[in-house]
Formats: structure tokens, C-alpha cells, sequence
């Protein structure tokens, strides 16, 4: 019933190594999920910091 039209093969056979090899889609997802976790880390550190040169200029005075 259902014909593969005109699809190449490698479309429907595609191994578990050419399936992440060059897909364009699955590169920029792993990009943007790097870029939230890096985002993230930063801002954490940077609030700590924050926090932590509060807590000392209120020691100092």
C-alpha cells in the first residue's frame, strides 16, 4: 500500500552511527541544550557571587 517514492535507501536503512553522523537537526539540539546548561552554570555562579560579596562588604563594615 504504502510505496517508498523515490526515497534512496539510505533514507529507510539508516545505522545507529549514520543516524547522528551529519544530522544538521540533532547537532543544533545538542548545541542549544549545551548553551542552557553552560547559560545556566553562569548565572548560578554569578548569584553566589553576589551573595557572597554581600555578605562580606556587610562583614567589613
Amino acid at each position: 500500500m504504502f510505496q517508498k517514492l523515490a526515497m534512496p535507501d539510505s533514507i529507510y536503512h539508516r545505522g545507529p552511527l549514520k543516524e547522528n553522523h551529519a544530522n544538521p537537526i540533532n547537532m543544533l539540539n545538542q548545541f542549544l541544550i549545551f548553551n542552557l546548561m553552560i547559560s545556566r552554570q553562569i548565572n548560578f555562579i554569578r548569584k553566589h557571587h553576589i551573595i557572597q560579596f554581600q555578605l562580606d562588604f556587610e562583614y567589613q563594615r
